[in-house]
């Protein structure tokens, strides 16, 4: 069986060979290459958010919406027609418009309001 030669034993030959004129790595770092890390990942090197100025955001200039502008009515008029279809539609569906319900919800209420006040009527006729 060949075994094939290992990467190390076949760069030995290169290495010994003067006419190419490859060197063995050194494994030692020369002096020139820093050994301390700088940059953003670390603190207090210039390079952090707390140094760098952030320009202040600018303020978005509220708008009042009123009723004498020109684009409010249009805006107003456009919710008020989207809201009469919602309506026709849920006529057309059978489902209870909006103002519907708010009077089934306050019809319930006041069901309810008058059988707790019987019942805490019943509950002190008890206890006498």
């Amino acid at each position: 069986m060949n075994k094939k030669p290992k990467f190390a034993e076949i760069m030995k030959r290169y290495y010994t060979d003067e006419t190419l004129g490859l060197e063995k790595p050194k494994t030692e770092l020369p002096e020139e290459v820093p050994t301390n890390a700088t940059g953003t990942s670390v603190s207090g090197t210039g390079d952090d958010s707390s140094t760098v100025p952030v320009p202040p955001k600018k303020k978005k200039k509220f708008i009042q919406m009123d009723g004498r502008m020109r684009e409010a009515k249009k805006f107003v008029e456009r919710i008020m027609t989207l809201r009469a279809k919602r309506e026709e539609a849920k006529k057309r569906m059978g489902k209870k418009t909006e103002d519907e319900e708010m009077e089934e919800i306050k019809k319930k209420l006041e069901e309810f309001r008058k059988k707790r006040a019987k019942e805490k009527e019943k509950e002190k006729k008890k206890k006498k």
